[in-house]
């Protein structure tokens, strides 16, 4: 079966591509760091082709057994067939018993959405509109200053690590912690800011990518998806709070935000932190945000 798959994908677009150049296909290489951006793109065009037209004929293929498309690298690249560079991780059809999408992982047949538009869960693209629908269930969409899908216990924790948020029974973020730290009005967090509960879904947590196991990037390839259970209690509840700039964890922030704010500098305690986060401005907050994350 895979001597015919080569054969039948094997058009005159994928036999002009120099395996000196881009690499073979099958062994999922990584991109030269020498290589401008269109040389990326080239062989991100070549290596794309080879394998949507490998999937065609694997579809295509009465009785065979074919892999789900479990690859996140360079998924533009390799459309799910590697999940990491290097021959060996390369998902063929002898693969295919234990190459299985485990119950976190949403999968897709081979796609491309326009630019601007993003896969969802359901295997369509997101309206230019709405980007967000690309999301998960369970999460958070953040676009700003990075578009990302955080889960919805991630970022915001009270003193005893424990999340303000989790997904409520529609999936959305909302209030599962009580306690009253979770609220804006109390100045709890350093740089994040707001009105009411931190979980409403529009409050921007201001951070580029998102730790192991706490969320996912849209992309027009394949759904944005993660498994939860890859946290790091460590980097899990990433927002830094009155007690983490109390207790040195948050050195960056601390710096950062008593550069415009006297009282920061000289605070000491939790309640010092708190009291003064109260008159920091939102855009001191907002300048800050990028360095007030545990990660």
């Amino acid at each position: 079966a895979n001597s015919f798959i080569d054969t039948a994908v094997s058009r005159p677009a994928v036999v002009t591509q120099s395996h000196d150049i881009c690499g073979k296909p099958t062994e999922c290489p990584p991109d030269d760091t020498n290589w401008s951006r269109s040389q990326q793109l080239a062989c991100q065009r070549l290596h794309s082709t080879f394998f949507m037209n490998k999937r065609r004929t694997e579809l295509a293929m009465a009785k065979i057994q074919y892999s789900d498309l479990i690859g996140q690298y360079k998924p533009r690249s390799f459309l799910g067939y590697c999940t990491g560079p290097g021959p060996e991780n390369y998902i063929g059809l002898k693969d295919a018993e234990v190459a299985t999408a485990p119950d976190w992982q949403i999968t897709c047949e081979p796609m491309y959405c326009p630019y601007g538009k993003y896969v969802t869960s359901d295997c369509t693209c997101s309206d230019y509109e709405n980007p967000c629908a690309a999301c998960p269930t369970g999460t958070r969409c953040q676009l700003s200053p990075s578009f990302i899908c955080i889960d919805c216990e991630c970022g915001a924790c009270v003193a005893d690590s424990s999340p303000c948020c989790g997904p409520d029974d529609s999936g959305q973020c909302a209030s599962t912690n009580i306690g009253e730290d979770c609220i804006f009005e109390n100045n709890f967090f350093a740089a994040i800011s707001g009105t009411g509960n931190v979980c409403v879904n529009n409050v921007n947590m201001g951070i580029w990518d998102t730790p192991q196991g706490c969320g996912c990037r849209p992309n027009n390839v394949m759904p944005c998806t993660f498994d939860p259970s890859l946290k790091d209690p460590s980097t899990t509840c990433f927002a830094c709070n009155a007690v983490d700039m109390a207790g040195g964890v948050c050195p960056g922030c601390n710096f950062c935000l008593g550069m415009t704010n006297e009282c920061i500098s000289s605070s000491q305690s939790e309640e010092d932190f708190r009291s003064c986060l109260g008159s920091v401005p939102d855009g001191d907050k907002e300048a800050c945000r990028d360095m007030c994350t545990k990660f």
